[in-house]
This record gives structure tokens, sequence and C-alpha cells, in this order.
């Protein structure tokens, strides 16, 4: 197991150096603006600096998303220094440059992990590391720390040399549990919580106003959903890690035998959009329609609901290629 730190401070990797139990450093365009580094020239001379004290490998990320600015970054960040290690994000591009990479001996840290799909990709692609985020992925209510150990699981029986990075580590369990599974290397409460059965906003007021909510100062987003029996979905949202930034409630229209003077009233699908950790997410919260009347004769509905939400899905796409989308929430079947 290693240890790294995520971080652009001096100071603060010099006092983890000194420790003797640093194994290196992660650190982002995001951290380097934190400590008040801009400019190419200034960043390059910072990541210098901190591989003159940490003898260890140094992350160094990528901004460009495309395949040719990626390629061209990675020949700058790897003159540096022979421990700079570069970060590349977990998207179709950043995949081929990974492969690319290593084609040319360029070691690289595959960040913005969020599944094991995308572990699996980095990995064939060739990448040395591979970065789930286990604390974004517990601000969504799942376990990252099961993330973590369904990767190991997977490289072991298959022998892959990647190592796993833990990152986004939030508390010292974080890091126990990854000792526990096997993680090779180690970076709360929900930020963001879907609701897919709520009477009304009452409710969630009573809620989020109970301990140990109240201190976590949440805030909700709610509509009024048409649905027959008075149930609408909803999120909930710590407002000092998350910031809506768009919200929008789509109604699901559904009739019953396709006949349009009998519309079938349910639950609405709820888009919100806003800053996580300085990145923009959209998270779609659903309650699809239930199996009532048997499976035969639901069905149909389940579809629908589901055609709605590739529709969403799909116009966030349009909007950006790279759009970070979460959807979440009760839907009675495997879509």
């Amino acid at each position: 197991m290693k240890f790294f730190i995520d971080t652009a401070n001096l100071e603060q990797i010099q006092e983890a150096n000194d420790l003797g139990i640093l194994d290196g450093v992660t650190t982002n365009p995001s951290l380097m603006a934190k400590e008040g580094i801009t400019g190419q020239q200034n960043i390059l001379n910072h990541y210098k600096k901190i591989c003159d004290i940490v003898d260890g490998d140094v992350s160094a990320e990528v901004v460009s998303t495309d395949f040719d600015g990626m390629m061209k970054e990675a020949k700058e960040l790897v003159k540096i220094h022979d421990n700079i290690i570069v970060k590349v994000p977990m998207i179709k591009e950043g995949v081929k440059a990974i492969k690319a990479m290593k084609n040319e001996g360029i070691e690289t840290n595959c960040t913005l992990v969020f599944s094991a799909g995308q572990a699996i990709l980095a990995a064939k692609a060739g990448a040395k590391y591979v970065s789930p985020f286990i604390g974004r992925i517990d601000d969504v209510t799942w376990d990252g720390t099961e993330l973590i150990e369904q990767i190991c699981h997977i490289y072991d029986m298959h022998e892959f040399e990647t190592e796993v990075l833990a990152a986004s580590i939030r508390n010292p369990l974080h890091i126990v549990k990854c000792a526990e599974i096997g993680a090779d290397v180690t970076g709360t409460a929900p930020a963001i919580i879907g609701v897919c059965e709520s009477e009304n906003r009452r409710v969630l007021e009573d809620l989020v106003n109970q301990e140990p909510l109240l201190k976590k100062d949440y805030g909700i987003i709610q509509f009024d959903s048409p649905d027959r029996r008075g149930i609408d979905v909803a999120l909930l949202y710590q407002k000092r890690l998350f910031t809506p930034t768009h919200y929008k409630a789509y109604p699901l229209v559904i009739y019953d035998n396709n006949d349009t003077s009998k519309r079938i009233y349910t639950r609405d699908q709820l888009l919100v959009s806003g800053m996580l950790d300085g990145e923009k997410i959209s998270v779609i919260v659903n309650h699809w329609p239930s199996r009532s009347g048997g499976e035969e004769r639901s069905r149909p509905k389940r579809i629908k609901a589901a055609e709605l939400n590739k529709h969403i899905i799909d116009s966030l796409f349009n909007e950006d290629p790279y759009a970070k989308i979460i959807t979440m929430g009760d839907l009675n079947d495997d879509p």
C-alpha cells in the first residue's frame, strides 16, 4: 500500500514527506490555481519544485480533452522530471491517449473513474494507475469502497498490472477500508440524496431539520408532480458541497392502452445540474411506473419512462459531449 498526497501546496508536501511515509503526489490545475499558480510556465516550474521534494511519482494532469492536445501536453510534462506521471481523464479520447502514451513509454494515471467498466478500459489501455473517486461516489449514496473492492478483484483475476489509487478520500475510515480491500494507493454525509417517494415539500423540510441532517444544511429541489397518489421525486443537497445551476421537472406522459383520453398520471423525472467539487454534474431522479397489473401490462409504461430518461441524457450530451450524468432512483425494472 502506498500513500499519496493530493495538493499543490509545497509546505504540505514537505510536511508529509518529512514523516517518511509519502510515496507520491497527485495534483491538478484546480489545486494549482488554489495556490495562486497560473500560467503554463509557472505550472511547469511548480511541478519541478514538487518533484524536487518527493522521491516518488508525481501526477501532473493534462487540461486538453482532445487526443492531439493531450499528447502534446504529455510530452511537455514528462520533460520536467523522470517522476512525472501524466494524469489523463477517463473519456474516449483519454483512453486513446493512454494507449498511445503507453506505446511511447509515457506512464499515466487515469482519473475521474466511477465504475469498474471504466477501470477495465484504463487497464487495457495500459495506465500505470487508475483513480476511482470514492468520496464522490459516497456523495451519491453508494459506497465507494465497494467499487475499489470490485476493481481490485477484477485486476487480480485478470492479472492487470495497473495499480488502484483510491482518490477523493474523505475520512480515515476510507483509508482503513481501502487497506483492508487491497487498494494500492490511498484521498461524510452524502453531498446529494435522490428522494424517489415523497408526499410533498413539507415532508422533506421536516426530514432535513432532524438531527443529524440539520447540521449538514441540506437544500431541497422538488416539484409537485401530477402523480395520482400524490408522490413526488426530489433532490436533497449539501449547500456547501453542491451548487445547483439549473433544474427542471420532465413530465412522463403515458396513456392507458394508448387511449389519449385516458392519461395515467405518474411521477415526473427531475433533472438537476450544478457544481460539485468544481465540476459540473447532472443528476436525474426517477421513480418509474410500478409492476402493478403484472409484468406484461406494466412494461410499456416503464419503456416510456426509459425513453424519457434517454431523451434527457441525450439532450445533456448534445450540450456537452463529456457531460457527467448520474441517473438514480427507483426504476422498478432493469433497464
